[in-house]
C-alpha cells in the first residue's frame, strides 16, 4: 500500500531550493583559540609555531576546552605563500564550530617560503596536538587518539599538503583551496578523499593550469571533486578582501567554508546529505561549477517543504546514472555491490550520466507521507557494464 502511495505521489521535478542548513552556518559549538609555540624532531624549523580552534565551554582565546562531545577529528590548515595564521580565522573557526580539532601551522609565512618545511611544521603540529589529547594533556580527550587526519591548503599549501601526505599515512583526506601547481611528490599517488576549488578570476594561480592540473593528477583518489567558483579570485577564503574579481569577498568566504565544512562533514562524519550543496543542482545555482570523477561514487538525500532532494556524484565517463527511493530496506547482494532498497515498492530513474558526473533530482510528495522513514541509493555504470552502487540512505520525510 505504502510503495503504491510512493509510486503515485512521487514525480520527477528539478530540485528545488531546501531550508535544510547550508554547511556554512555555524555550527553547534562555541570555539576557543589558542596560539602554541614548540619544538618537535618532525618540523622542519627549530620551532614551529602555530594556532589551534577548538570546541570549547565559551567562545574567545585560550577558553576551556569542551570534550563532553569528543573526541574531535583532527584537522590541519596549511597557508599559502606570504600568507599569516591569522588570515584564515574565519575558515578554521567556523569548522571547529562544527566539532573539528583544526590546528593551522604559522611558520613559513615570510617571503621566503619553504613548501617542505611547511609541510613538515604541519606533520609536526598534528603529532604535537595528538600529544596534548592524550591522558594528563592540555586538551585530554579532544582528540582521536590514533585516528586519521584531514589537511586544508590555501594556495602554496594546497603543494605542501601532498609533500605532508606522502610522508604522513594518516593523512587521508585533502581539501585544496585555490592550490598552486608546484608539482609536488604522491600527487598520482594519493588514495584518498580529495576536494579541489578554484576561482575562475584566480590571476595568481590560474585555476585552469593549476587546480584542474590537480583535478586531473589525482587518479588514485576514489572520491575527487572539482569546484569552480565563478567569479572568485585567488583570496576569496581569506578574512579580507584583496581579490580583484567580481564575486564579492563576502559571498567567497562562505562558499569556501561551505566547500570544506560540508566536504569534511560528509567524509569524515559521513554527513552526506551536504554533497547536495557543494555538488548538486542548488550549488550549481549560487556560483558553483562541480565537476565529480568518483570511482566510489557518493548520494545524498535530504526533505523540506514535501519535496525529497536525492542524487548521486560518480564519474564524468560514467555511461548510466540510476537512482531509487522506496519505503522499505534491503540486503540484497549484486553485482554492483550491496543493495539496500527494496525495489518492488521502489520508485527509480535511470538516465544517462550528466557531463559534470552529477545527477540531482528532487520529488515531491503528500503531507501524508510525512514521517515516514524511506531508504534510497545510486548506481554509477560505467561504459563497460561496470558499476557500484553507493551506501544506501535512510531518510524520515519532513
Amino acid at each position: 500500500m505504502i510503495g503504491r502511495l510512493l509510486t503515485l505521489t512521487f514525480l520527477l521535478l528539478a530540485a528545488a531550493p531546501s531550508s535544510a542548513q547550508v554547511p556554512e552556518a555555524p555550527g553547534p559549538h562555541a570555539v576557543g583559540w589558542k596560539d602554541v609555540s614548540f619544538s618537535h624532531p618532525l618540523s622542519g624549523n627549530s620551532t614551529v609555531q602555530a594556532r589551534l580552534y577548538y570546541p570549547a565551554q565559551s567562545a574567545g582565546q585560550g577558553a576551556v576546552a569542551d570534550a563532553t562531545a569528543g573526541p574531535f577529528p583532527l584537522v590541519g590548515f596549511l597557508h599559502g605563500y606570504f600568507a599569516f595564521v591569522d588570515y584564515y580565522d574565519d575558515v578554521c573557526t567556523q569548522l571547529a564550530s562544527h566539532g573539528f580539532f583544526v590546528t593551522s601551522v604559522a611558520t613559513e609565512s615570510g617571503f621566503f617560503m619553504s613548501v617542505p618545511n611547511e609541510a613538515k611544521d604541519s606533520r609536526a603540529m598534528l603529532h604535537w596536538t595528538e600529544d596534548q589529547a592524550k591522558p594528563g594533556g592540555t586538551f585530554e580527550g579532544m582528540v582521536e587518539i590514533g585516528g586519521d587526519w584531514s589537511t586544508i591548503g590555501h594556495s602554496n599549501g594546497g603543494a605542501a599538503s601532498f609533500y605532508l601526505a606522502s610522508a604522513e599515512p594518516r593523512v587521508q583526506r585533502l581539501v585544496l583551496f585555490e592550490p598552486n601547481w608546484l608539482n609536488p611528490p604522491g600527487v598520482s599517488t594519493f588514495a584518498g578523499p580529495v576536494m579541489v576549488v578554484g576561482g575562475s578570476q584566480d590571476i595568481v594561480a590560474p585555476a585552469s593550469i593549476n587546480a584542474a592540473r590537480y583535478f586531473t593528477e589525482l587518479t588514485s583518489s576514489p572520491r575527487c571533486f572539482y569546484v569552480v567558483l565563478q567569479g572568485a579570485g585567488h583570496n576569496a577564503s581569506l578574512d579580507f578582501p584583496i581579490d580583484l574579481s567580481t564575486m564579492p569577498h563576502a559571498v567567497g568566504k562562505s562558499l569556501h567554508q561551505r566547500l570544506a565544512a560540508g566536504f569534511l562533514r560528509a567524509e569524515v562524519k559521513g554527513e552526506t546529505q551536504h554533497f547536495r550543496h557543494m555538488l548538486g543542482t542548488i550549488a550549481q545555482e549560487q556560483s558553483l561549477l562541480p565537476i565529480s570523477r568518483a570511482s566510489s561514487p557518493v548520494h545524498w538525500s535530504g526533505s523540506s517543504s514535501l519535496t525529497f532532494h536525492f542524487g548521486i556524484a560518480g564519474r564524468v565517463d560514467d555511461s548510466i546514472a540510476a537512482l531509487a527511493v522506496g519505503p522499505l530496506g534491503a540486503n540484497l547482494p549484486t553485482t554492483y555491490g550491496l543493495l539496500g532498497v527494496d525495489m518492488a515498492s521502489a520508485f527509480s530513474q535511470i538516465v544517462p550520466m550528466p557531463n559534470n558526473g552529477i545527477m540531482d533530482s528532487a520529488l515531491p510528495y503528500s503531507p501524508a507521507l510525512v514521517g515516514l522513514s524511506v531508504f534510497s541509493q545510486g548506481l554509477r555504470l560505467a561504459a563497460d557494464g561496470t558499476g557500484v552502487l553507493t551506501a544506501p540512505n535512510v531518510h524520515t520525510l519532513l
